[in-house]
C-alpha cells in the first residue's frame, strides 16, 4: 500500500539549536493536524541538536533528520522546501514554540482561499521561557498586508504556511538577500499572489536581546532598501538589479540608488524598533537599553546625531514609565503580601537590589 502523502510539510533548519530544539519539536509533532512531515536540517550544529533530532525521530517516524556541513539559513530553507512532499510547506524555527492549532488552521485556510499563497498568525513574544501578554500585532487582511509590504514585513517569517509550487516558481529564498530573505520573497510572491495573517495567536516567537549585533541592523537595513527597490523595478517592468547578483556589495547597493544616508536611517529605525519590542515583551529596561547602547558608537548614530538622539530619550521615556509601573506595582504587593515573609523578600529585592528587607 502506498504512503499516504502529508498534508503539510513543516521545515525546520536548525544551527546549534540545542537551548530550546526540544520545545520547538514536541510542539509540532503535538499538532492537532497528524497527518503531516517535519523535515529537519541540521546545518552542521555544533551542540547536541543532532542528538536530539535523532532521538525524537527514532520515537516519531513524522519526523526526517537530514544532516551535513554548514550552508547557512537560505541553502537549508530551499534544500528543506525541495525535499518536501506535500503541496504545503510550514516554517517553523528552532527556538520557537507552534500552538496546537496551528497547523490545521492555517490548511484550512489555505484550502479555502486559492488566491493566498502565503498565510501567518498572530505572534506572541516569548522572552526568558515565559510569554507575556503582549503580542505582535500584524495585518489580517490581503489589503492591509499588501500596504504593510511597501515598508517591511507583514508575517512572522517562523509562522507562515505556503503553497511549495507558488514559492518555487517564484525562485525561493535568494541567498543575496540574506538576512532579509523572507521579505525578498514576500514581495516577490505578492506581484503573482495574495499574503494573509489569520487572527488567532498560533506562535510565541522568542526574542534574543543578546543575538543582534549592530552590524546586523545594518545588513538587515541594507537587504530591505534593496528588496523594496528591485520590487519597484518589476513592477515597472524592468529586470531585477538583484538577479545574478552574488551579494549585497556597496557597489551593487551604489549602482542600485541606495546611498548610505538610507541605510543609515533604516538602521536606526530598525535599532528602536526592536529595542521596543524587547522593552514591551520582557518589561525589562535593560535589554532595550542594551541594545540601544551596542548602536551608539555605529557611523549610523553619528551620520543622524540628532535623529540618534531623539531616538535614545523616546525609548528611555519609555524605559522610565516602565520602571515607574514595575515600583508602583511592586510596592502594593509588598503591602498586600506582608503575612509572606520569603516572597516580601523576593520582591524587595528586585525592586530595591542590594537592600536587606526588615522582617514585620
Amino acid at each position: 500500500m502506498a504512503a499516504q502523502t502529508p498534508s503539510v510539510s513543516v521545515v525546520l533548519p536548525v544551527f546549534d539549536g540545542e537551548a530550546y530544539l526540544v520545545q520547538a519539536v514536541e510542539s509540532i509533532l503535538a499538532q492537532s493536524l497528524n497527518t503531516i512531515e517535519v523535515i529537519a536540517i541540521d546545518d552542521g550544529s555544533r551542540d547536541r541538536s543532532l542528538e536530539i533530532l535523532r532521538a525524537h525521530a527514532a520515537a516519531d517516524p513524522r519526523l526526517r533528520v537530514v544532516t551535513r556541513g554548514n550552508r547557512g539559513l537560505v541553502a537549508t530553507l530551499n534544500e528543506a522546501i525541495a525535499l518536501a512532499e506535500s503541496e504545503f510547506v510550514a516554517i517553523m524555527n528552532a527556538d520557537d514554540v507552534s500552538l496546537p492549532t496551528r497547523l490545521e488552521k492555517q490548511l484550512v485556510f489555505l484550502q479555502t482561499y486559492s488566491q493566498v499563497a502565503v498565510v501567518g498568525c498572530q505572534v506572541q513574544l516569548l522572552t526568558s521561557g515565559t510569554a507575556p501578554s503582549i503580542v505582535a500585532r500584524l495585518p489580517v487582511e490581503p489589503a492591509a498586508v499588501r500596504a504593510f509590504l511597501a515598508l517591511a514585513s507583514p508575517v512572522a517569517h517562523p509562522a507562515v504556511m505556503f503553497r511549495r509550487q507558488a514559492v518555487m516558481a517564484c525562485g525561493l529564498y535568494r541567498e543575496q538577500m540574506m538576512p532579509a530573505e523572507d521579505y525578498d520573497l514576500w514581495l516577490r510572491i505578492s506581484e503573482h499572489h495574495d499574503i494573509a495573517n489569520l487572527p488567532e495567536v498560533l506562535l510565541q516567537y522568542r526574542l534574543h536581546a543578546g543575538q543582534v549585533s549592530a552590524n546586523r541592523f545594518e545588513a538587515v537595513a541594507a537587504a530591505t532598501l534593496a528588496a523594496q527597490m528591485a520590487s519597484r523595478c518589476r513592477l515597472r517592468g524592468e529586470a531585477d538589479p538583484l538577479e545574478g547578483v552574488a551579494f549585497l556589495s556597496p557597489a551593487v547597493l551604489e549602482r542600485m540608488g541606495i546611498e548610505q544616508d538610507q541605510i543609515a536611517r533604516q538602521t536606526l529605525k530598525n535599532v528602536l524598533g526592536r529595542a521596543e519590542m524587547h522593552l514591551a515583551a520582557s518589561r525589562r529596561p535593560a535589554d532595550a537599553r542594551s541594545l540601544m547602547d551596542s548602536m551608539s558608537d555605529h557611523w549610523a548614530a553619528a551620520m543622524h546625531p540628532r535623529v540618534w538622539r531623539a531616538s535614545t530619550h523616546w525609548l528611555e521615556a519609555r524605559c522610565a514609565a516602565c520602571e515607574r509601573r514595575f515600583l508602583a506595582a511592586a510596592s502594593l504587593g509588598v503591602a498586600a503580601i506582608a503575612e509572606d515573609e520569603g516572597l516580601r523578600r523576593r520582591v524587595i529585592s528586585r525592586v530595591w537590589p542590594g537592600a536587606t528587607p526588615r522582617s514585620g
